[in-house]
Formats: C-alpha cells, structure tokens, sequence
C-alpha cells in the first residue's frame, strides 16, 4: 500500500506537470513575495545596521511563523480527506518543472526567431537582456535551468523528503526571500541573513543535483558524462555563489558548451556553438533529472529502497 507520504509527492507533481503554476491569486509563494514586498517598503530608507537586523529577524522568524501557520490551520481540518488536499496543495505551491522548462522554451524560441527585443529572461533571471546577445541570452537561459532545477525543484523536494511540507515551505521562504533581496545592490543589507541562509539551505541539493545530472547524461544522446564530470571538478567553484556553479559547470560540460557571464565567470569549453539544439538538450537533461529524483523520493518515502 502506498504511504501517505508517497501519494502527497506524487499527486503534487502531478498536479504541477498537469495544470503549471497556480494563478497569482492564490499561489503561497506569491502571497509570500507581496508580504516581503511590503516589509521591504517599510524598511528600504532605514540605516544598515537596522535593515541587517530585520533582515535577520525576517530571514530567521519568517519560516517560524509560516511553519505554525500551516500547522495550526491544518489541525483546524476535521477529516483526512481535508487535511490531504491541504497539504498536496500547499507542497504542489513549494516547486515547479514544468513552468521552467516553459520560460526557457519560450526564451530559445524567440531568440531562434531574432525576437530579442524586452526583458527575454525576466522568468528565469534577473539579467539585464538588453546588453546581451543572442549567443550570451541562450548561455544564460542554460545556466539559469541548471541553477533552478536545484533552487526551485530538486530543493523543496528533498527538504519535503527530510522534514516534510513545513520543510519545504520554510525552506521556498527562505528562495524567495533571497530571490527578492539577496543582490549586492541597495537590498543587500536587509537580503543578507536571507542569502547566508539560502547558501546553507541549497548547500545538499546543489551537488546533488549535479550529480544527478551527469547521471541523466548517460541516457541522453548527445551528452558526454565523462566530459560533464571532468568540467564540473575544474569549474564549480568559480561562481560567486557557493552552490551555483554545481549545477551549472555539470550542464555545462554536459553539453560541450561555455557559459558565461561576462565579467563574473565562465565555465566549461566552447566544444560547439550555443544554439537551438543545445537549448533543447540542455531542457531534456534537466527535465529527465527532475522525474528521476521525484521517482527516487517515491521509492524511499514508499520504503521500497533502503
């Protein structure tokens, strides 16, 4: 029989490759995103020492409070068919595949199509594409997939795996909060206890979604594991961030391709040109890695491995 545990993760992904993202109206992380917002206003023409504290005491509380949130509403449920559809909804809001491999679809389609006029990347980063490229729009989207496949769905998973949904929640607070904040700009005093933290947090499921990715590589056709392998012990470490470059120096080599931003770092080799065929294989690796983790959790939360 299967556990609850197992038929929550699995109705919850199959909600989210089903249906995509909730409406703004009623997605949890978006409701998250419009407190933050607020607070920022009330806190954004304040001294640094004060925006490093109420960043901290946010960054710290802010999870807290949403964790005995969730729980005291969810005790309030009388039945369990309640408290099942609370909780599927609540996880289902926690990660999302299907919506990144529809930005970066959306971003190799109008970059094939010469399209570059807007903000193409603003769903997938906060790069500025108007001063970018083509060749360097298309890098960017490629690492982007590779740095959210880890922060917004192998993450929440695997925190939902350890600690269950309050985990998963508090651990999409503390993304959110540092997705929001956490730039070296005039946020960086009130995002610096949400960056410390989120370095933490995705510490696990960077390296282990890098892996993962490599492993995916053996199944898909044109990628090089070895090569994939190999770029990702030389280059990992030369991002700013502490977990970034896991996942992206394994996609990088992976595909035969260098990613760079230009001025901050570069990683792998320019084997072949960036272009629509490695954008397509850059989403089938990362969309294989996302259903072969989801299918591992079921596995252990179902007891099936141990």
């Amino acid at each position: 029989m299967i556990t609850y545990a197992a038929l929550v993760l699995f109705c919850s992904f199959a909600l989210e490759q089903l249906f995509g993202e909730y409406p703004n109206r009623i997605h949890p992380v978006v409701w998250m995103g419009t407190l933050m917002g607020k607070l920022y206003q009330t806190l954004d023409h304040r001294q640094k020492n004060t925006q490093i504290f109420f960043g901290w005491v946010f960054a710290v509380l802010g999870p807290i409070i949403l964790i005995l949130l969730f729980l005291s509403v969810r005790s309030l449920l009388p039945h369990l068919s309640l408290q099942f559809l609370y909780d599927v909804f609540f996880l289902r809001s926690t990660f999302a595949l299907k919506a990144l491999g529809a930005a970066h679809n959306k971003v190799a389609k109008r970059v094939q199509g010469n399209e570059l006029g807007g903000d193409i990347l603003r769903e997938l980063c906060s790069r500025d594409s108007s001063k970018l490229s083509a060749n360097e729009i298309r890098s960017a989207s490629i690492s982007s997939v590779a740095e959210n496949l880890s922060d917004s769905f192998i993450a929440p998973i695997l925190y939902y795996f350890f600690f269950g949904i309050p985990g998963a929640l508090a651990y999409r607070y503390i993304n959110t909060a540092d997705a929001m904040f956490g730039y070296k700009d005039h946020r960086r005093w009130l995002g610096q206890g949400a960056a410390i933290i989120d370095d933490l947090a995705n510490y696990m499921s960077a390296r282990l979604t890098a892996l993962l990715m490599l492993f995916t590589g053996v199944f898909a056709p044109k990628s090089r594991p070895l090569r994939g392998f190999r770029t990702l012990i030389r280059d990992y470490g030369k991002t700013p961030s502490p977990n970034g470059g896991w996942p992206m120096s394994s996609m990088a080599g992976l595909l035969g391709v260098s990613l760079k931003k230009v001025g901050v770092y570069q990683l792998g080799d320019s084997m072949r040109t960036i272009d629509h065929q490695s954008m397509r294989e850059c989403w089938k690796i990362a969309n294989i890695t996302g259903y072969l983790f989801v299918c591992l959790v079921l596995m252990f939360v179902q007891g099936a491995i141990f």
